[in-house]
Order: structure tokens, then sequence, then C-alpha cells
């Protein structure tokens, strides 16, 4: 499987293009996979030539996808195609890191036409390469390219960006390309553990919410680990309660204990999914402090018990 081109004659600049490329210093072959570490994002440079990978570690805000506009929150994968302009906004404590690449870097025939339209006699393995693509190209009511993830699932991604940014970097070691595109392809493998079906909170589209109601959400978002009521809200948005109740009803169509109950247990899940800390730590973690509640939400919004969940799906 071919994953370089050679002699290219390209402009560079201290061994990288600026066309999201990552090339050999002595410029003989180049490698469609581009790493960077950014404080704010836009990735106007990247339509109609690569994919991305942005796993955020820290931070709520708002994101844009063309004219969609979504809640996201710590830690997660965004994963974006060539054809969507993301951008991100209203920002808290952001940090994130980057990986744009074309689908070339997993198989050499693929492009993004290919990805879209296999040809019928395409052999097993370009089918079964392409799968890859999918957390980039699928979507639905429920995914607009968000993954959530988990504090052990972003440890293990963490080192394999920081590996994959050494290897590119520095290339110090024979086979560098190889090696890059081997632990870029242990990144998509870990998302493919980690997007199973599951308990998961749709995430809000901004754009059917109204604007005095997205700081609410927000709020929750960031404050979801504390003891939060109705009277808090009502009182740090100056509103009252049947305001409130009619803000929820008309945004997302629910209540805002259901809600919030919703958000909490989305978490709990992804907790029990991706570590092996006690239940009990994780009921406080997520703001609940009844165990016969924590035990009975859970339920509701899974059919199984805590327990039960993470001996289901725990993939550690």
């Amino acid at each position: 499987m071919e994953i370089f081109v050679k002699n290219l004659n390209l402009k560079h600049k201290e061994g990288v293009i600026m066309n999201l490329t990552t090339i050999a210093r002595d410029f003989d072959y180049e490698l469609p996979l581009f790493y960077e570490e950014k404080h704010s994002f836009n990735n106007i440079e990247a339509l109609d030539s690569r994919f991305c990978v942005v796993l955020i570690t820290n931070g709520t805000g708002v994101l844009t996808v063309n004219q969609n506009k979504f809640i996201f929150r710590a830690p997660c994968v965004l994963c974006i195609n060539e054809k969507e302009h993301m951008v991100i906004e209203e920002q808290s404590d952001f940090d994130f890191q980057i990986i744009y690449f074309h689908p070339s870097v997993i198989n050499s025939a693929l492009n993004f036409e290919t990805i879209r339209n296999l040809p019928e006699n395409a052999p097993i393995t370009l089918y079964q390469d392409s799968y890859w693509n999918k957390f980039f190209l699928t979507r639905s009511e429920n995914y607009h390219g968000i993954i959530s993830i988990g504090p052990m699932t972003m440890k293990r991604l963490t080192l394999l960006y920081a590996n994959l940014n050494n290897e590119i970097s520095n290339q110090n070691r024979e086979n560098w390309p190889c090696r890059s595109r081997s632990y870029f392809l242990e990144i998509l493998f870990t998302l493919d553990n980690v997007s199973i079906e599951e308990i998961s909170l749709e995430e809000p589209l901004l754009l059917q919410v109204n604007e005095d109601f997205a700081p609410i959400l927000l709020y929750l978002y960031n404050n979801y680990d504390q003891k939060i009521t109705v009277e808090d809200i009502t009182t740090k948005f100056n509103i009252n309660r049947t305001t409130l109740s009619k803000m929820f009803r008309d945004n997302v169509n629910d209540t805002f204990i259901s809600f919030l109950n919703k958000l909490r247990i989305s978490i709990a899940a992804q907790l029990l999914r991706d570590t092996k800390l006690p239940i009990s730590e994780i009921m406080y973690r997520v703001g609940m402090n009844d165990s016969v509640h924590f035990l009975r939400t859970f339920k509701k919004y899974t059919e199984l018990s805590p327990s039960e969940y993470r001996k289901k799906y725990c993939w550690m």
C-alpha cells in the first residue's frame, strides 16, 4: 500500500508545505497527514482538501459547522469532512489538538469521490479501509461528528497524538511515514471502540435555540457536577419558573429536570465505559448525591443498572 508520493516539487517552509501535508526534510516524498496545535480554530484552509480530527481536551463552547451551531463539552473528538466549514466560538478554558488528513493516508486508492461511491468491483481491502471514514461521512439527527470520550480514552488519544507529532516533526527514525500512519490508524481504531450504541445526550442544535436560552444550556454543560436547582437557574438568569419551563419545552422539547438528568446520566455512562472508578464516585462526579435516585434515573434512561451497563460496555 503506497502512502507517500516521491519526487514532489512543492513550495515548502521548514519541512512542512502549506497544504496541510508533511514532507520529508530531503523533500523526496510527502505524507498527506498534518498535526497542529491551536488556540482558536477555523478550518477554512482544509476545505475541499482535508478531513480533520480535533481532540478537545479541555473546555466548553459552541461549534459552528456550516450553518449549524452545537454545544460541545470536553473531552470529545470532532470528526469533520472536507465539505464542512468548522468554527469554534464562545470558548471557555479551551484546549485542543488537530490532525488534518487525506483519505489516501489510509489507502492510496481512496479519495473524496471513492469513499462516497466505491466501485462495485472494488477489492475487499478497499471496502475494509473505507470503513474508517465513517466518522467523517455519516451524519444523522443524533450524530453531527461529535464523539464524546472519557478520561482514559482522552489519555490514550493524547499519547497517540503526541507520538504521531513526534514522528512527523522529527523524522529521526527510518520508516517514519509508516510509523506515523500506524499511530493515525490507532487513533481511528480507538474512536471505533468508543462509538458504540449507547445512551447519549443529543447535542442541541443552537440555530433552533432561542438566544436567551443558549446561555442556560452552556451553564448546565459547565456546572452539571454541582447542585443545581430550578431556583438557582431562575435567580441567575433573572427569569421565573414559568418562563424557564417554557424555554425548555420550546427549545429542547423537555423539562429542566429531565434535561439535566439526561446530561448527567450521559456523562456517567461515559465514565462507566471508560474508567474503573467506583460507581459511587461517578455518581458524585456528575452532581448526584442520592444512590437510590442515581440508580433509578440511570436505569430509566439505559434500561440497565450502572453495574450492568459497565459489564456490557466497559472496554477496559
